[in-house]
């Protein structure tokens, strides 16, 4: 076996301890981009101002939010790539493997 073939093995014990990894994580993501906290601390509702406080709005446009959000998003797409990706590898090794 060529040192290439060894790396190649070595890549794909890599791409199975990162898909038990990303197994474990991906939910936890989904579930915190989706959380909703009100705010709000130990001493009580901010400071009052003349305008109407709406802690809802405040949540939703909140910047964390729809950066995790986002991310959830950017890593359901490199999930699909990285399905493609493996359909492929595995179509080349059976080419490979039949010729």
């Amino acid at each position: 076996m060529k040192r290439a073939d060894r790396v190649a093995l070595e890549d794909l014990d890599r791409i199975a301890r990162l898909i038990k990894d990303l197994r474990r994580l991906y939910p936890v993501a989904v579930d915190v981009a989706e959380e909703v906290s009100l705010g709000g601390g130990i001493e009580g509702p901010g400071k009052r101002s003349v305008s109407y406080s709406d802690p809802t709005a405040s949540t939703a446009l909140d910047g964390r939010r729809q950066h995790r959000r986002s991310a959830v998003r950017r890593s359901r797409k490199a999930i699909a790539n990285a399905l493609r990706q493996v359909q492929e590898a595995t179509f080349q090794c059976l080419s490979a493997a039949d010729g």
